[in-house]
């Protein structure tokens, strides 16, 4: 029996589903349902809640264009604000957003702000042991792993077969929420499976996984650099010419 590839490779697309209005910090009282079982003096306000909409985005959060920041990156960029929380769920979801394919049978969960201060502690944490020093770099790399691993294995990235585009069996892993995106996103990072290089322009990360081995900068870096160093000549000329006038 056969089927086309593609077939399996778009099942397996991590895609959710963002609110188009965004979403905002609650700081209470809280609706029973908004709670889904959990009592209130378990939950510390505020909790992220999406604003009202009939209207969702799909969106696939790996899947960002090539000259921008891997998800997990941009996540432990963050200022840690409040506000920036809320720019990053807005973009990309909120850390518990299940994808489109487990959304009929997740049931919602209060993401606190508490919540999000932690993983966001973590993901910083992770970045931080990755650029530890050589002569401390082997006990990083435990604890990076530790860290990965438990954070894995608490948002769930399920092993999955597909079909490649040539119909050979490869080993693929779909991440159950934003936040198991992101850890999953690390692992591919940290192994090799997906290279990035920071700009040596605008100091942004990039994936450079099918790019040329010595890869420097973005395109469009490179351009405005270009034609900014190509205006201070003219001005120097300029400067040099009126100058000799005198």
């Amino acid at each position: 029996m056969n089927y086309e590839s593609s077939t399996y490779i778009d099942f397996l697309k991590f895609e959710v589903e963002i609110p188009a209005n965004g979403y905002f910090w609650d700081y209470g009282p809280y609706p029973d349902d908004l709670l889904n079982g959990y009592g209130t003096d378990e939950i510390e306000s505020p909790i992220m809640r999406p604003l009202a909409t009939n209207s969702y985005a799909t969106k696939e959060p790996l899947r960002l264009p090539h000259d921008q920041e891997p998800l997990c990156f941009k996540f432990a960029g963050l200022s840690g604000s409040e506000e920036s929380f809320l720019d990053f769920a807005s973009g990309y979801g909120s850390l518990l957003l299940p994808s489109k394919a487990e959304a009929k049978i997740w049931l919602p969960q209060p993401e606190t702000l508490s919540f999000w201060q932690i993983e966001h502690e973590k993901a910083k944490e992770a970045v931080l042991l990755w650029n530890t020093s050589s002569s401390q770099q082997l006990q990083a790399l435990k604890s990076l792993a530790i860290l990965i691993n438990d954070q894995l294995h608490t948002y769930k990235v399920y092993p999955m077969l597909i079909l490649d585009a040539k119909n050979r069996f490869k080993q693929s892993f779909v991440p159950s929420n934003v936040i198991a995106a992101i850890w999953m996103q690390f692992l591919q990072i940290f192994t090799g499976e997906r290279k990035y290089k920071q700009c040596e322009l605008c100091g942004l990360w990039a994936d450079v996984t099918d790019s040329r081995a010595n890869w420097r900068y973005h395109i469009s870096c490179y351009n405005t650099h270009r034609t900014q160093e190509w205006r201070k000549k003219q001005k120097t000329k300029e400067a040099n010419t009126n100058a000799q006038q005198d």
